[in-house]
């Protein structure tokens, strides 16, 4: 099932329950991923497997809720 097929049950959910799906996949994004993929040569990755290792240990930037609250969005 693609998102786009999701797109009409999510807008009949009540208001409640689209806000806590929000949270839910807010604070699924804004985890770490639990195992890294590396990516295989022919999806033409600019990078080395090195240098994805080097940004993966990168510490900073915002996370995606911290994004959206600094949009007016929670």
């Amino acid at each position: 099932m693609s998102v786009v097929e999701l797109f009409p049950t999510i807008q009949s959910l009540p208001r409640a329950e689209k806000e806590q799906l929000y949270r839910f996949l807010a604070d699924e994004l804004a985890r770490p991923p639990e195992s890294v993929t590396m990516l295989k040569p022919e999806d033409r990755c600019p990078y080395t497997p090195d240098e994805l290792a080097t940004m993966r240990r990168e510490e900073g930037g915002r996370t995606l809720a911290e994004i959206w609250r600094s949009l007016g969005r929670t």
